[in-house]
C-alpha cells in the first residue's frame, strides 16, 4: 500500500488518523467533565433522598470536629479548613464516580502541609498563601492525571506502603498532640525525637497545666467510653460540644485553658471566591514547591483510589479511578479559589457515609451544606471548644 500511494496521500491519511484521535480525546475529556451526579437525577426519588439526608447529616456531624482538629495540626485558620469541607467536598461530589467517597481535610494532608509550610519559613508569604498555592498545583496535577487516564498506575503501589505511611502519620499526630492534651509548652523542634525528648523532660519536671490536663484526659476517657458503650453515637461532636459548654460556664480560659478562639475566631460567614493564587510572588515560588505538590497529589490519588475501591467492594459498585482523580483535582482547585486548604479522600467520613446508608453522592452534597449551616448557626459555641478536648479527639482518631 505504501508503494502505491504518493507521499501527499500518505500524509493526508496520517493527518486524518491524527484528527480522529484528537477528536476522540476531546470527546473523552468532554464526557469526563460532565458531572456523573447529573445521571442520578432521573432515577432519584424520595427513598434515596431520605437515605442520603440521614447519611449526610451523620457525615457533617463527624466532619466539624475533625476539620477543627486538622486546623490545629496544619497550623492554619479554622475557617480555611472548614471551607474545604464545604466547597471542595461539594465540587468533588459532583464529579466522583463513587457513591460514598467523601473529600475534605484529612490528617495526612494536614501534617504534610504543616511540614511544607515549615520548610518555606524564609518565604515572605503567610502560611495560608503558601498552602493555597500548593493546593492549586495539586489540583492541576490530579486533574491532568485523571484526564490523561493515569489513574490505573495507582494499582501498582503496594498496600503495605500505604499502611506503613498512614501508620507513621498516626504516630506523629498522636505524639504531636500530647502537649496540647496536658498543657505542655510547644516543643522548639517538630521532629519526632525532639518532641519525645521535650515531652519526657516536661513530664519528669511536672511542667504541665493541671486544669488543662484534667480536662484533656477527661475528654479522652469519655471518648473511649462512648466508642465502647455507645458506638453509634457521634462521640467526637458530643464530647467537643460538652467541653465547649463546660469551658464557657466555668470560664476555664481564665485558668490557663486555651480555646479554639485563641487560634482564630470562627466567623459564621459563607466561603468567598478570592481567585487563584498566581500572583507575582506566587509564581516565583512555584519551582520550589512543585516537587512537594507532586508528592501530595500522588498520595491523594493513592488514598482516593484505595478508599473508593474498598468501599466499592462492600457496596458492589463499580468505580472509575480516573473519574475520582478528576473529582479530586476539581475539588482542590475550587478549594484554592475559595481560600481553603487542599484536601483528599477521608476514610473515616467515607466509611460513615456508607454505614449510615448513603445511596448517592447527594449525601456528600447534603453533608457539605450541613457543615455550612452549622458554621453559620453555632460558630460562637465552636469558638469555646478547648484545645485540650481537640487534642483528645485527635489522639483518639490516631
Amino acid at each position: 500500500r505504501l508503494l502505491k500511494t504518493t507521499p501527499m496521500q500518505e500524509l493526508g491519511d496520517l493527518t486524518e488518523v491524527a484528527e480522529h484521535r484528537i477528536a476522540g480525546i476531546g470527546q473523552q475529556i468532554q464526557a469526563n467533565l460532565i458531572p456523573p451526579l447529573w445521571r442520578e437525577i432521573a432515577a432519584y426519588d424520595r427513598t434515596k433522598f431520605r437515605a442520603d439526608l440521614i447519611a449526610g447529616a451523620t457525615v457533617a456531624v463527624v466532619t466539624i470536629p475533625q476539620a477543627i482538629g486538622f486546623a490545629l495540626v496544619a497550623g492554619l485558620p479554622i475557617q480555611a479548613v472548614l471551607a474545604t469541607a464545604v466547597v471542595g467536598s461539594l465540587v468533588c461530589a459532583l464529579y466522583s464516580s463513587s457513591n460514598h467517597l467523601v473529600f475534605g481535610p484529612t490528617n495526612t494532608i494536614s501534617i504534610i502541609l504543616a511540614g511544607a509550610v515549615l520548610s518555606l519559613a524564609d518565604v515572605p508569604l503567610t502560611p495560608l498563601a503558601k498552602v493555597l498555592l500548593l493546593g492549586c498545583l495539586i489540583g492541576l496535577i490530579q486533574l491532568a492525571a485523571g484526564l490523561t487516564k493515569t489513574g490505573q498506575l495507582t494499582q501498582f503501589i503496594s498496600r503495605t506502603v500505604i499502611i506503613a505511611y498512614t501508620t507513621a502519620v498516626g504516630v506523629l499526630i498522636a505524639v504531636g498532640q500530647i502537649g496540647n492534651l496536658l498543657g505542655i509548652a510547644r516543643a522548639p523542634a517538630v521532629s519526632l525525637p525532639a518532641m519525645v525528648r521535650h515531652l519526657g523532660a516536661s513530664l519528669l519536671n511536672l511542667r504541665i497545666d493541671p486544669v488543662t490536663a484534667a480536662l484533656g484526659l477527661g475528654c479522652l476517657a469519655l471518648l473511649m467510653g462512648l466508642r465502647r458503650w455507645r458506638p453509634g453515637w457521634p462521640d467526637g461532636l458530643l464530647v467537643l460540644l460538652l467541653a465547649s459548654g463546660v469551658a464557657a460556664l466555668l470560664r476555664l480560659d481564665q485558668h490557663g485553658v486555651r480555646l479554639v478562639r485563641d487560634l482564630g475566631e470562627i466567623a459564621g460567614a459563607m466561603p468567598i471566591f478570592i481567585g487563584f493564587p498566581f500572583n507575582e510572588e506566587g509564581l516565583q515560588l512555584v519551582p520550589r514547591i512543585t516537587s512537594t505538590a507532586i508528592a501530595i497529589a500522588l498520595l491523594g490519588m493513592l488514598e482516593a483510589v484505595s478508599i473508593a475501591k474498598g468501599l466499592a467492594a462492600r457496596s458492589g459498585q463499580r468505580i472509575d479511578p480516573n473519574q475520582e482523580l478528576i473529582g479530586m483535582g476539581l475539588g482542590n482547585l475550587a478549594a484554592s479559589a475559595f481560600g481553603a486548604m487542599p484536601g483528599s479522600a477521608s476514610f473515616l467520613r467515607s466509611a460513615a457515609n456508607l454505614s449510615s446508608g448513603g445511596r448517592t453522592q447527594f449525601s456528600t452534597v447534603l453533608s457539605s451544606l450541613g457543615v455550612l449551616l452549622a458554621v453559620l448557626l453555632i460558630s460562637p459555641l465552636l469558638n469555646y471548644i478547648p484545645i485540650a478536648a481537640l487534642a483528645a479527639y485527635l489522639i483518639h482518631i490516631a
